[in-house]
């Protein structure tokens, strides 16, 4: 009996030992080690997808490690330890190269440890993409911003006149005179005249001056070869003659829609390109160049109001006539304009030049 056992505890024994070495199962980790090796014993769930996850997760760091450029053959590699030798890996432990249990875990583990190293790369792609994006996109807004050099975009801002200054000296001292005669002259002298005379009135005054001055827009409209316009003035001049009472009235714009078109002589020179010449400010004329005090001449020939004065009536007669009608247009509207002009400008004289100029170069483009 006892032999009998002792044989049968040796077979068995031979048989442990052959199922451990030829079986399906894994042997020990090391032969020295007491390790008991149970039959039929096989890797839970827990163990395989914790060797899966442990995988991936080297597998996401050599991806991550390889994107920015860092060493990633101490993590790939086993070290005597188990430990990375730089020991700044992304895994503490490096990776065993111990086989998932059975065939088709091992490819779920690499199938799950591929993607998500294969998503870690695109999500890495992605931001690196992202900040050169960034970074492009900085580039060009400052690229934008220093196109103006720093200087803020300025609008309404107007050019210097073109128009030569070749006597500022004189200039000046005729535009303070003739600011002096404004302010303490014709400026109290048509504050009066206002309280004295209603506006009406005074509008009134002023078409009868306009409609004599006729032949100065039609001829020159004429000059100009402006037809049209000329026909205009003349049907303007006959319509306020008669039904506008001598012209005191203008039912030739207010009834018949005929509006006035300012043409003088020196509008004309600058049609035939004659140059503006140099700028002057005449005392109590006020501001004029070469071109204009000529077309001035020129339209005092035309106006029948010189006639009258040269003819009929004594030279003080004409000036006071001038005079009341200087007062009378002031008045209206001109001494407003002047005001504001000259008031509050750095320069009034440069003000006043220019304001001038635009204006004169507005009306010959007209």
């Amino acid at each position: 009996m006892r032999t009998s056992a002792v044989l049968k505890c040796v077979v068995l024994a031979f048989a442990c030992l052959f199922w451990a070495c030829f079986g399906e199962g894994t042997f020990p980790a090391a032969w020295g080690d007491a390790v008991a090796v149970e039959r039929d014993v096989v890797p839970s769930d827990e163990d395989v997808s914790g060797k899966a996850v442990e995988k991936e997760a080297t597998s996401v760091g050599v991806v991550i490690d390889a994107a920015f450029g860092k060493d990633t053959s101490p993590i790939l590699s086993n070290s005597p330890n188990g430990e990375s030798e730089d020991g700044g890996g992304v895994a503490d432990k490096a990776v065993t190269e111990t086989p998932l249990e059975g065939e088709n875990t091992g490819k779920v583990g690499m199938v799950v440890a591929s993607s998500a190293a294969s998503e870690q790369s695109s999500d890495v792609e992605g931001k690196a993409s992202g900040a050169a994006g960034d970074k492009q996109a900085v580039v060009a807004v400052s690229a934008s911003e220093g196109s103006n050099n720093g200087e803020e975009p300025t609008f309404g801002d107007t050019e210097s006149p073109p128009v030569k200054d070749s006597l500022p000296s004189f200039n000046r001292t005729m535009y303070n005179v003739n600011d002096k005669i404004y302010y303490y002259g014709l400026k109290p002298a048509y504050k009066g005249y206002n309280f004295i005379i209603p506006e009406k009135a005074r509008i009134s005054v002023r078409n009868f001056f306009t409609n004599l001055k006729m032949p100065v827009r039609f001829f020159n409209c004429l000059f100009q070869a402006k037809f049209a316009n000329a026909g205009i003035e003349m049907s303007r001049f006959l319509v306020n003659s008669t039904i506008g009472l001598a012209g005191f009235f203008d039912p030739a714009k207010s009834q018949f829609n005929m509006e006035m078109h300012d043409a003088d002589f020196g509008q004309t020179l600058a049609k035939y390109k004659v140059s503006s010449g140099t700028y002057i400010n005449w005392p109590i004329i006020g501001p004029s160049t070469v071109r204009d005090t000529v077309g001035y001449v020129g339209d005092l020939a035309l106006n029948p109001t010189t006639w009258v004065s040269f003819f009929f009536l004594t030279p003080i007669e004409s000036i006071g006539r001038g005079a009341y009608e200087t007062v009378n247009d002031v008045s209206i509207d001109k001494g407003a304009t002047y005001e504001s002009i000259t008031v509050g400008a750095v320069d009034p004289y440069v003000a006043l030049q220019d304001a001038y100029v635009q204006n004169r170069n507005k009306k010959i483009k007209e």
